[in-house]
């Protein structure tokens, strides 16, 4: 970032990078979920040997929660589920791997595929936890069978991955340079002392999230989500040219409600699965683990 820019210039500068920033990041995040998602639900029958600790913990209540539902009605919810996870993968990974090429970030085009990511990692994920259940009730489902060959999925897989840590990289080279955009800005004598706190601010969580994208961890637990930073960013805009790029993000916001409510749409229209159950397993999945469960308008525990 030039010296002989104004602090607005500076500043709306860096509002266009951290937009940037976001895209890279939530690109990223939904490349691990989307590859998690796949490798999880093709190797898991249901075998408790296969569920991580967080997994089994949620299975265990799971059962209290569904424990009036018959076999059949689980079984019916399987078979929704998973052709729910089977019309959704090939093309999902399909456009994985383009967007991970493409070397324009489009944030509208990726705005639209991660939430379809967190609906095939939600199906999955319910997928899997009916099946454990199952599994404790007597009866042992097979892995979902995939109208790809595996060899093909393996091979996206390998793919995907591979663009991820392309991404990765891209990710931490973008917080390095608004470290050094940020140390410029701070160095603008017209960088006012209330501005400059918050840059401060801003410039230790990028630093947080940075010291965690080198230790090769997740960016879904990135120490300080970049929603969070962005909301700092917005009360130190110091004109309306800069305020005009503020809304056009925040109207990214709405498609994450729009996720919640999508379970709900998809699964209902499903005639094989009981009205209402997938829903409201998968809406439990996602939420505290001690959320009550609700059947039929009531609230069991």
């Amino acid at each position: 970032m030039s010296g002989s820019m104004s602090i607005t210039q500076q500043i709306s500068a860096l509002q266009m990078k951290r937009g940037i920033l976001r895209s890279l990041v939530n690109l990223v995040i939904s490349l691990e979920q989307l590859r998690v998602a796949v490798e999880a639900v093709m190797l898991s029958g249901g075998d408790p040997q296969q569920l991580s600790a967080a997994e089994l913990h949620s299975i265990d209540v799971i059962r209290q929660r569904v424990a009036q539902h018959s076999n059949e009605e689980l079984q019916s919810a399987i078979d929704s589920l998973d052709r729910l996870v089977n019309d959704t993968l090939q093309e999902l990974t399909r456009l994985a791997i383009e967007l991970a090429d493409d070397p324009r970030i489009n944030p509208v085009e990726l705005e639209a595929f991660h939430p379809r990511v967190n609906m095939f990692n939600r199906n999955a994920r319910t997928s899997i936890a009916l099946r454990a259940l199952l599994a404790q009730r007597g009866i042992h489902l097979p892995a979902i069978v995939f109208n790809l060959p595996q060899e093909a999925i393996s091979e996206r897989l390998q793919k995907i991955e591979a663009r991820e840590q392309q991404v990765r990289h891209k990710v931490e080279a973008h917080v390095e340079g608004m470290l050094q955009d940020i140390t410029a800005l701070l160095q603008n004598p017209s960088c006012a002392p209330s501005q400059q706190s918050i840059f401060l601010a801003m410039q230790q969580s990028l630093a947080e999230n940075l010291a965690h994208i080198r230790a090769g961890l997740s960016l879904t637990d990135l120490p300080i989500p970049i929603d969070e930073i962005e909301a700092e960013n917005e009360v130190f805009t110091p004109s309306a040219s800069t305020e005009k790029a503020q809304p056009r993000e925040v109207a990214g916001q709405p498609p994450t409600n729009a996720v919640q409510a999508a379970p709900q749409a998809t699964a209902d229209g499903s005639s094989a699965a009981p009205p209402g159950l997938i829903p409201r397993v998968r809406q439990w999945l996602n939420s505290p683990w001690n959320s009550s469960w609700k059947i039929g308008g009531k609230t069991r525990d």
